[in-house]
Order: structure tokens, then sequence, then C-alpha cells
């Protein structure tokens, strides 16, 4: 099925389809590695694991899973 396009409009009629989600803020911009990874690490630290999960999406490409599995090992150390 090579160029395959689904039809949203058409899945909508199928499943629940969750509208999209906006970050409220960018934690990536003009920032270093290290500093990227400290702020992951006090974002876990301070309870918000939800902004700090986000954050380790986008620095690290991690899925979801992926992402809430290493914030909750940070908090282990």
């Amino acid at each position: 099925m090579a160029g395959y396009q689904p039809d949203p409009a058409r899945i909508k009629t199928k499943v629940m389809v969750e509208p999209e989600i906006k970050i409220k803020s960018d934690y990536t911009s003009n920032k270093s590695d290290k500093s990227l990874d400290d702020q992951i690490l006090d974002l876990a630290e301070r309870g918000n694991e939800m902004e700090a999960i986000t954050l380790v999406r986008m620095r690290y490409g991690f899925s979801l899973t992926e992402s809430k599995k290493f914030v909750e090992n940070l908090l282990k150390k």
C-alpha cells in the first residue's frame, strides 16, 4: 500500500482522537546538553515529572514509556 494516506475524518468515526497537545514551555532552546540534563533532574526532583518526561522525550527522542522509566530511574538514585 505504498502512498496510502489515511482519511482523518473517517478515522474519527471509528476511534476517539485526542486533541493536539500544546507544550507551554520550550526547555530545550539555548541549552547545553549538561544544562538540559540538570534541568530534567531538577524538574523530576521538584515533582514536575510530566514536564521532566516531556523534556526527556524532546532531548533523547524516547517514547513516552521509555521517558517515564528514565525519569523514574533518575528519582531512584
